[in-house]
């Protein structure tokens, strides 16, 4: 079982990235003759991970990578694949063969082609990367039909796999920089910057557009400055004092950036709530009983928690399937709205009237939920006790724990949810849905089937996850953006967006 992608701001840790030096650095400032912005400066909370596609983080690496690599395909805000390298492609009976047709005019910065040969060459190095590897587990094989076509062979069908090339894990790098080993540290792609000289490694990159860039229109300024600005503070003081363009906000800065007049844009990309760790009793015999699941998915006030702690920026939810991925079902969101008595009656069936005790990990991060959870799980006889410790190790131990608080990242592709929410991962250190009597064989027929028989399956999958409690979601959060003259188009699945979501308001 592959893993999608699963970056959340609230764990995500500071990545040092190296840098490479290429031109010199184009002005901030400029503006075009009609008067619309041509530069582009952004806030973004981590620094790039590295330059090497092979290790790209969907979270926050995409206006990095999108500034100087090409992908194959994109993705729209509701998860649709769109063109890039890739104009076109089609898939063979049972779904085993993807054909791709290659965009004309592409070139690396030392003018060779992004060819069918270099596009081989890519997703060769992608196959094998330490972040790339897993989305690309059933392809077998990949050969150059010709110049222009590339034909990859699966071993099985995956219907996520042009979802998650989308999202960035089809960025194609330089033959030539891959058998130098020099990405980690160097950009070697045929995107539309250039990476400046001006650059500060860790704190300030500078862009500037290549001259005669093959898919020009989709990118309208001229040169783009990414700040890396780690603090949410720090972040709006540098909108605020025209520092830069547009950030990643914070629910609790959203008043005071609708009353400066910055525009907020917004989609749901992550639920927040409980997780647990251990469906089948092995840490905490109390939680391998659905009834003791769902009697804590009662106890919590959603409502209450998504005004006061998420200021209203989401909704409430009892499933982790969004809209957009045609497997949610909305009569399922108020499965488990607030009800004590009922929660108690759930504990007491379960044998547990008297209810019991368990301990659960806590980070800085989830501080401003421990109280609510405390008091909400007292309330049905369980008392909890805190381990805290560094974000780090937060996620480092959750295979030691019986739930965790969490916020998650969700995927508007069905399988791609599947895959991610119910797959092995840090999330699921114990693997429990795989390794289910009911679960695990759903699981592994969804994965063998395609189109609507497998959109439908997994619809089915997401009520039965719901009524037994699998996960205790509060609520879909929100990604805010706050800009300044910019327009931003946000990706569910990236916590910030690639380069082609972000345009000058007109």
């Amino acid at each position: 079982m592959k893993n999608s992608q699963t970056v959340t701001a609230a764990i995500a840790l500071v990545a040092v990235g190296a840098l490479g030096a290429c031109s010199s650095s184009g002005s901030s400032d400029a503006a075009s003759s009609d008067g619309a912005a041509t530069s582009l400066s952004i806030g973004n909370m981590l620094d790039v991970s590295s330059w090497d596609p092979g290790d790209y983080a969907a979270g926050f690496d995409a206006p990095y990578y999108s500034a100087v690599y090409d992908p194959l395909v994109t993705l729209s805000t509701d998860g649709d694949i769109e063109p890039w390298l890739a104009v076109d492609w089609t898939w063979s009976d049972g779904d085993t063969t993807l054909t791709m047709d290659l965009a004309s005019g592409a070139t690396f910065e030392d003018g060779s082609p992004v060819d069918a040969d270099a596009v081989v060459a890519g997703l060769d190095h992608l196959r094998e990367g330490a972040s790339t590897a897993t989305f690309y587990s059933e392809v077998t094989d990949v050969q150059a039909a010709d110049d222009d076509t590339v034909v990859l062979t699966l071993s099985a069908p995956d219907s996520s796999l042009l979802y998650h090339m989308g999202l960035g894990y089809s960025y194609i790098a330089q033959s030539s920089a891959i058998e130098a080993g020099t990405l980690a540290t160097t950009p070697a792609g045929s995107g539309p910057y250039e990476l400046d000289s001006s650059s500060q490694a860790g704190s300030t990159y500078d862009f500037t557009k290549k001259d005669g860039y093959w898919n020009d229109d989709e990118l309208p300024y001229s040169t783009v400055e990414i700040q890396v600005l780690t603090d949410s503070t720090a972040r709006f003081n540098a909108l605020a004092s025209g520092q830069v363009d547009t950030i990643l906000g914070v629910s609790s800065s959203a008043a005071e950036a609708e009353s400066d007049g910055f525009t907020i844009d917004s989609v749901e990309t992550s639920w927040t709530g409980l997780m647990f760790t251990d469906r089948a009793g092995e840490i905490v015999t109390a939680l391998g009983d659905e009834r003791v699941r769902q009697a804590i998915s009662y106890a919590f006030d959603k409502e209450t928690i998504l005004e006061e702690i998420g200021l209203g920026f989401g909704t409430v939810t009892s499933q982790v399937f969004l809209e957009q991925t045609g497997a949610a079902d909305s009569s399922l969101d108020d499965t488990y709205s607030y009800d004590v008595d009922k929660a108690k009656e759930l504990m007491a069936e379960a044998g547990y009237a008297d209810g019991f005790s368990m301990t659960l990990p806590l980070s800085t991060s989830f501080e401003p939920y421990q109280a609510i959870t405390e008091q909400s799980l007292a309330a049905i006889g369980i008392t909890v006790t805190w381990d805290q410790m560094s974000q780090a190790d937060y996620q480092a131990n959750l295979g030691s724990y019986g739930m965790f608080l969490c916020t998650y990242a969700v995927d508007s592709n069905a399988y791609a949810n599947v895959q991610s929410q119910a797959g092995a991962g840090w999330i699921n250190p114990l693997d429990s849905a795989t390794n289910d009597a009911t679960f695990g064989p759903e699981i592994e027929a969804i994965a063998a089937s395609t189109g609507d028989e497998q959109l439908a399956a997994i619809t089915e999958l997401n009520q039965q996850l719901v009524e037994s409690a699998w996960f205790a979601p509060w609520y879909f959060a929100e990604n805010l953006y706050f800009s300044d003259g910019v327009d931003v188009t946000p990706v569910v699945g990236l916590m910030f967006p690639p380069l082609t979501s972000f345009a000058p308001q007109a």
